[in-house]
């Protein structure tokens, strides 16, 4: 794949256009260290070498679902939902629960500040995605559940899991502007770069030393301020997803492998 290096946000903007986060614009983002694979957390290399076959990636699954689950019924009070509805698994999601989704952005100045922060002193990249080569579904249109839906996706969230967030005290949804990638079971350990066509792609690589230079070009153009991190996991949440990702794994080896 193509990569395309560049040193400033005009340098981007080239190759989008130049209103990167307006409707025009047929990309979606994600940022990245440059030598990290697009991947779902599933199927990191944390994981992957004990997930050997879909049948225990299903079973990880939902075990790390069924345990969210409980975590938000017993200490959040929230019982709206079970293990085959949306709204968990893009809330679990937003906290690091373990997942099938990748996270994509709307907005490129919240994908290259995550990439940034991601790759401290290393070259950051951005993966655009061309969104026309990928089937659109809104959560509240369609009856498939995530274990049924068998199609590629991007899955835009209803405003209730945003909410239900909010409630948590977390305003993560609206600031990320977040779409899902879903994919099947089976297609989970190859890389997204390698499912969909190179002219689907645009990828950019920035070196850690335009990192601020960019930042500030975005400011004054944009008015977005990247300093504060996104990245801070300060919600107890996390810590129950980061528990739940090793002890549902460990699990799985001790009592399934």
């Amino acid at each position: 794949m193509k990569i395309i290096n560049v040193k400033n946000y005009e340098g981007i903007k080239e190759k989008l256009g130049e209103y990167p986060n307006s409707s025009a614009c047929k990309y979606y983002y994600r940022g990245l260290r440059y030598d990290y694979s697009l991947l779902p957390s599933i199927y990191y290399e944390d994981v992957s070498k004990i997930l050997a076959s879909p049948q225990i990636i299903r079973k990880y699954e939902a075990n790390l679902l069924n345990g969210f689950y409980h975590v938000l019924k017993e200490r959040y009070n929230l019982t709206p939902f079970n293990i085959n509805d949306w709204n968990l698994w893009f809330i679990a999601r937003h906290f690091g629960l373990k997942s099938r989704l990748i996270d994509f952005s709307k907005e490129i100045t919240v994908a290259l500040q995550f990439a940034f922060e991601m790759s401290n002193k290393c070259p950051a990249r951005l993966y655009c995605l061309n969104s026309d080569s990928v089937k659109h579904l809104i959560q509240n249109d369609f009856n498939e559940t995530p274990f049924s839906l068998n199609m590629p996706s991007f899955i835009q969230p209803s405003l209730q899991h945003k909410n239900i967030i909010e409630n948590l005290g977390t305003s993560r949804p609206f600031i990320q502007s977040s779409i899902f990638f879903y994919q099947n079971i089976e297609t989970l350990q190859t890389p997204l770069t390698e499912q969909y066509n190179e002219i689907e792609w645009l990828v950019f690589e920035i070196r850690a030393e335009d990192f601020e230079k960019i930042k500030k070009e975005i400011s004054l153009e944009t008015g977005y301020c990247m300093n504060k991190p996104l990245l801070i996991r300060n919600h107890s949440l996390d810590e129950n997803c980061s528990l739940l990702n090793k002890s549902c794994l460990s699990n799985l080896v001790t009592h399934y492998i």
